[in-house]
């Protein structure tokens, strides 16, 4: 999927910083791409089922949603590209965060499977202070039984 390798890069430069942390030094990847980012936030959504469209919603504390048509916020969020026919994942990211509540959305578009599936499992994994010593992760789960539905994940406070 275009773009998913951004999203693979995130979680790399991650893992090599923890390695370094555990007194790792030598890594074969090219230095080029080693460029740990810290965020106030990061938000990361999967599923269970291949073929479906489920779009990561975050309404900021400005009341700005940002989604796959609306990918850049005025106060520096990001949502990545819109991952249709797969397992995702679908991120968004936020350097320098505006305090207030964020809230998570999951937005169920459907399957373009041709045989039945049942009901989707979404998995969204928060970060807070990401890529920084101080680091905290939250992971959430929620079934999504009907294509169309638009469905809140959880909220987080910042």
């Amino acid at each position: 999927f275009d773009e998913i390798e951004l999203i693979a890069l995130n979680e790399l430069n991650q893992i090599v910083v923890k390695a370094r942390a555990a007194g790792i030094t030598e890594f074969k990847v090219s230095s080029r791409l080693l460029q740990p980012m810290d965020l106030d936030i990061r938000i990361v959504m999967t599923w269970d089922a291949d073929m479906t469209d489920i779009d990561l919603w975050v309404t900021e504390p400005t009341e700005e949603k940002a989604f796959y048509s609306h990918n850049r916020t005025s106060i520096g969020g990001m949502v990545s590209k819109d991952f249709t026919d797969g397992y995702g994942p679908e991120e968004y990211l936020i350097h320098k965060a505006k305090h207030g509540v964020y809230k998570i959305e999951a937005d169920y578009y459907g399957s373009h499977s041709n045989r039945m599936i049942g009901p989707v499992t979404v998995q969204v994994d928060v970060f807070t202070d990401w890529g920084r010593p101080n680091e905290k992760k939250k992971s959430l789960t929620l079934r999504l039984v009907e294509s169309k539905e638009v469905v809140t994940i959880g909220e987080i406070e910042f």
